[in-house]
């Protein structure tokens, strides 16, 4: 499994358990939910690493070429 399979199980993880409770993304605060933040964020950066490692790769590529 890589990054981005990772990201997407965890997304869709996520959207399951605030279906199942009810929960809107608008009512999640910083005191009660903390650590779903927190995970949001790194999921956040995360992506952005794997689109800057794509986006290398492409560069890398034309320059072979």
């Amino acid at each position: 499994m890589d990054n981005l399979e990772y990201l997407e199980g965890v997304k869709a993880a996520d959207d399951l358990w605030h279906e199942s409770r009810g929960i809107s993304y608008r009512e999640i605060t910083i005191e009660k939910y903390y650590e779903y933040r927190k995970m949001k964020a790194l999921e956040i950066i995360a992506k952005e690493i794997i689109n800057l490692n794509s986006t290398l790769e492409n560069i890398e590529n034309v320059l072979r070429r």
